[in-house]
């Protein structure tokens, strides 16, 4: 599915893009949990989104948000996209991406290989920006870096979230 998702992204080859990425995990009545992703790319043909289960025995909220920046980075580099600005609602998983490509810190434990591959897709980025957006609305004067607009981003926050 992401290689088809990337192939409908042909129109951004090469181009500056910025997507929305987000995950979330919820338990159920028995305790066995789900956790999702979801990637949405804000384009020259409007909106796009592509989601997703997370596999495995670790269904935690912040796993899935980093299968998230794993799927947005892989569909890029496999677009052509020349530079990306990732748009994430997780800080500790911002902040963790931002420290692993920055190669300030070790792999976790958990889904080393994960890292791994979040790593080796920034690497082939020509530019790569990793941000936080408040989600839901909340932090009401928070401003996204210049150039890029506030409004936007919390809005392509919420198409990810939903």
């Amino acid at each position: 599915r992401l290689l088809e998702f990337a192939d409908q992204l042909a129109d951004l080859r090469g181009a500056e893009v910025v997507m929305a990425t987000d995950g979330g995990a919820e338990r159920g009545p028995m305790g066995a949990g789900i956790s999702a992703w979801a990637v949405v790319v804000d384009g020259k043909r409007g909106i796009r989104k592509i989601a997703g289960a997370v596999g495995g025995a670790d269904m935690s909220s912040h796993l899935a948000e980093a299968w998230a920046i794993a799927a947005a980075l892989f569909v890029a580099v496999k677009a052509g996209i020349r530079a990306l600005t990732l748009v994430c609602d997780n800080w500790n998983v911002v902040r963790r991406a931002r420290s692993i490509l920055d190669r300030r810190c070790a792999l976790p434990k958990l889904s080393p290989a994960l890292w791994l591959r979040i790593r080796a897709s920034a690497e082939a980025m020509e530019k790569l920006e990793v941000c936080w957006v408040p989600s839901h609305g909340k932090k009401e004067g928070w401003r996204a870096p210049q150039p890029h607009l506030t409004g936007r981003w919390r809005y392509l926050n919420g198409v990810a979230d939903k």
